[in-house]
């Protein structure tokens, strides 16, 4: 195990000793978490096998405590639900090679925005705009979100200001405040939209 920062730890398997056995390929991983102790180990793996989550490895004491191993699946709805946050996440990078595109030529970086120019960046970074207002509105006329979630449009006038403001600016530190700006942005469309589902569902 191989601490990192801020309580994180780091831990290599070999596959032909992991246990439970390895099934798939090399290069795969896990998350795993503390909690207090037995019971609350226990107590967790009584209520993930009641959800009906498929246990690879029932509770058994390890060198660095007693633990367990369990699998889930994402529903489909989950996935798409989750694109408006991909999309402003990769947004952020967007705007960090659109303002660094001309250092990164220099390094031999090989970034879309260096492949296929400035203005590729800034119509991918308002195409990830577009896509993290649209797919809530999508999944709302197909009803499988709440009406309530489209309260992260509100973010709407703030989208449009920065659609203008990555093709406007060209001062690097400018464009730091673009980015600054987009990770507000994701961190805001994000709270709103995820209120808006938990108020009406709950």
């Amino acid at each position: 195990m191989l601490p990192l920062r801020e309580g994180v730890m780091l831990g290599l398997w070999s596959r032909k000793t992991v246990e439970p056995a390895a099934s798939v390929p090399a290069g795969a991983g896990e998350v795993a978490f503390t909690v207090e102790n037995t019971a609350a180990v226990e107590a967790t793996f009584a209520d993930w096998k009641q959800r009906g989550l498929n246990i690879l490895q029932e509770p058994v004491q390890m060198d660095f405590g007693t633990t367990f191993v369990a699998t889930g699946r994402a529903s489909t709805l989950a996935l798409a639900a989750s694109l408006p946050v991909g999309a402003l996440a990769t947004a952020v990078l967007v705007v960090n090679n659109v303002r660094d595109g001309a250092t990164d030529v220099r390094t031999g970086k090989r970034t879309l925005v260096v492949r296929f120019g400035r203005a590729f960046g800034i119509h991918e970074y308002r195409v990830l705009l577009a896509l993290a207002l649209l797919v809530p509105v999508a999944l709302v006329v197909q009803g499988s979100l709440p009406r309530a979630a489209l309260i992260g449009l509100a973010t709407l006038p703030r989208m449009l200001r920065l659609a203008f403001a990555i093709e406007r600016e060209t001062e690097g530190v400018r464009l730091n405040q673009v980015l600054a700006d987009t990770a507000a942005l994701l961190v805001v469309h994000a709270g709103l939209t995820a209120a808006g589902i938990a108020i009406e569902s709950g």
